[in-house]
């Protein structure tokens, strides 16, 4: 595996490159996706840009719900940088509709391993 860097990311500090990190929701084992701006950084939720969304499946274990409510502009980001697409599938969870996306082969690869069933 190649830990990739993503530049611009518009969420955390402007101008910022990030790596991608994966791991396991607790719950439902479906792919949860972190941005990574500092590797001596401690995660936290504000660092997801899926959702678990345990009602609404999902089209295959690449796939997952981008979390627009809390990273409204990072969806556009990581279409363009080719990390992910959209699959023409959403979820809606109270107020909020959040597009089902499927992370490319590329991306997935890149990602570093957070353990399993961290979130």
């Amino acid at each position: 595996m190649n830990i990739r860097t993503w530049p611009n990311f518009p969420d955390i500090r402007a101008g910022e490159n990030v790596s991608l990190g994966k791991t396991t929701y607790f719950g439902d084992k479906r792919l949860a996706v972190f941005v990574i701006g500092d590797p001596a950084e401690e995660l936290t939720c504000r660092n997801l840009i899926t959702t678990c969304l345990p009602n609404s499946s999902v089209t295959n274990p690449n796939c997952a719900y981008f979390d627009t409510r809390n990273h409204p502009a990072a969806l556009q980001w990581a279409i363009d940088q080719g990390i992910c697409r959209l699959t023409g599938r959403s979820a809606y969870s109270d107020y909020c509709t959040y597009p089902e996306v499927e992370f490319t082969q590329e991306a997935v690869q890149s990602m570093a391993t957070l353990g399993s069933s961290a979130i």
